[in-house]
């Protein structure tokens, strides 16, 4: 996609990406929540926009100690499958990396096979399971990142 652009996102960018979580994710972030990332952490939470349009994002948490988290990343399912997550995820990963971030962590649903192969494809490495982490009592892949 020649015309996706990936920047930091601006408040005008929120309604965007809560129209986003509301179609990714069965338990979604609740607006507050992604105000608050967004707030908290704007340098470390990035929108992919075509034509202007918020079509996916990805937002992670500085933890301390040279240490991150993703805290989530969506695509628009219109837009799905072509290369949105990974660029989004390539280019927060070279915010993290300089911010002298050397470890990345995630949660994901030991269901969702294709995040995880995404992951896998950019060098996350599974490194244990949490029982029950989600509301409806699915396990959690823990995967980890060494970016040093």
């Amino acid at each position: 996609m020649a015309e996706l652009v990936i920047r930091q996102i601006n408040p005008a960018d929120i309604g965007g990406v809560e129209r986003i979580e509301t179609a990714s994710f069965t338990d979604p972030y609740p607006t507050s929540v992604l105000l608050a990332l967004a707030i908290s952490n704007p340098s470390t939470f990035l929108v992919a926009t075509l034509k202007g349009e918020v079509i996916g994002y990805a937002s992670a948490t500085i933890e301390g100690g040279g240490s991150a988290r993703l805290a989530s990343v969506a695509v628009d399912p219109a837009y799905r499958a072509r290369g949105v997550a990974k660029q989004l995820l390539e280019s927060l990963l070279a915010t993290l990396r300089g911010r002298s971030i050397s470890h990345v962590r995630l949660e994901v649903r030991e269901s969702n096979l294709a995040a995880q192969k995404l992951y896998l494809s950019l060098g996350f490495q599974h490194h244990h399971r949490v029982k029950n982490y989600y509301e409806n009592g699915e396990d959690a892949a823990v995967m980890t990142l060494h970016l040093r």
